[in-house]
């Protein structure tokens, strides 16, 4: 009986991972960003303490697909991974939100705090990716958005302002983007 109960246990375990992590690199999913992001944006309204999302898009990885095969996508999918999640601290969450776009949520003081970590990520890639994928134009866009100015700003809404930003920072080829609106 007591190891059926342990079977049973490491089984929800397993089951509870793999709904709230994404297979490939090990960070948080979609789902668990719903959730996650619901409880941090009521934490952040209740103690008027700013939630910043920035959302990092892959410049160029069709061309790393395409030119080095899958699996090579594949393993700069996890690198990327790995360097985001050193690049924030533990409270943070690190969210793969779909195929080469990524999500991070970050309780902050101030929103310089959103900036240096969206230069950490860049210069880190910059320096740790393979060569011949940074020869392939690869880079990471990265947009920021805050309820700064307005804590009833939803998650879905933070979501929006960060990919235009993303996009207009993809755009004018700069570092990162901000975009800031009221509701």
């Amino acid at each position: 009986m007591v190891s059926v109960a342990i079977e049973k246990q490491e089984l929800e375990a397993k089951v509870t991972y793999a709904a709230t992590h994404d297979e490939l690199t090990g960070l948080y999913n979609r789902n668990y960003l719903n959730h996650a992001g619901e409880a941090l944006l009521s934490i952040s309204k209740r103690k008027q303490q700013p939630l910043a999302l920035l959302f990092l898009d892959l410049n160029k990885f069709k061309r790393v697909n395409d030119n080095l095969g899958h699996k090579q996508g594949d393993i700069l999918l996890k690198q990327v991974a790995e360097e985001i999640q050193s690049s924030i601290r533990p409270s943070d969450i690190a969210v793969r939100f779909g195929g080469d776009e990524f999500i991070i949520l970050i309780l902050i003081e101030n929103l310089e705090e959103s900036e240096l970590i969206a230069k950490r990520i860049q210069k880190t890639m910059k320096n740790k990716i393979n060569k011949a994928i940074l020869e392939l134009g690869f880079g990471v866009s990265i947009g920021i958005a805050s309820n700064a100015e307005n804590y009833q700003l939803t998650l879905s809404k933070l979501i929006n302002m960060a990919d235009k930003a993303m996009y207009d920072s993809k755009k004018h080829q700069s570092q990162f983007s901000q975009y800031s609106e009221s509701l």
